[in-house]
């Protein structure tokens, strides 16, 4: 899974700021610790969507250290993302993905919104349509 490393910096007025390294557009800020934290993988996920919708490839996070805090992206968000840019590296768009797959365009582009829910064996035929596979193990 990706685990995103953050950056915590405080500023005078001790407003918390949390941001991502490898993800300059997700930052989020609060006056309290655990609501800047909290809110921090809602950001994450909506910058990363960005990067999606503008076609772009996303950023894989850097290694943290074991002090480091991080935002761990679930099993799901992660294969639509590694999926997408396994997409773009083939230099394969979503239309021709779709025929590949047989569905309508809508279900492709929907099966790379990182909070719905999809039935992985959808992202394995997308992955296997890319002349790719999925790997899964429980470490």
């Amino acid at each position: 899974m990706l685990n995103y490393p953050i950056t915590v910096t405080s500023d005078p007025n001790g407003t918390l700021q949390v941001g991502f390294p490898d993800v300059p557009l997700a930052a989020v800020s609060s006056q309290d610790r655990e609501d800047v934290l909290s809110r921090a993988k809602g950001a994450l996920e909506h910058a990363l969507e960005l990067c999606i919708g503008d076609g772009r490839p996303v950023p894989l996070p850097s290694r943290t250290n074991n002090d480091q805090p991080g935002v761990l992206l679930g099993a799901l968000p992660t294969a639509k993302i590694l999926l997408w840019n396994a997409m773009l590296a083939s230099d394969i768009g979503i239309a021709e993905l779709a025929r590949r797959l047989g569905r309508p365009i809508d279900d492709v582009e929907r099966l790379f919104e990182l909070e719905r829910p999809t039935d992985i064996s959808l992202i394995e035929k997308a992955a296997n349509a890319l002349g790719k596979r999925v790997e899964i193990q429980i470490a």
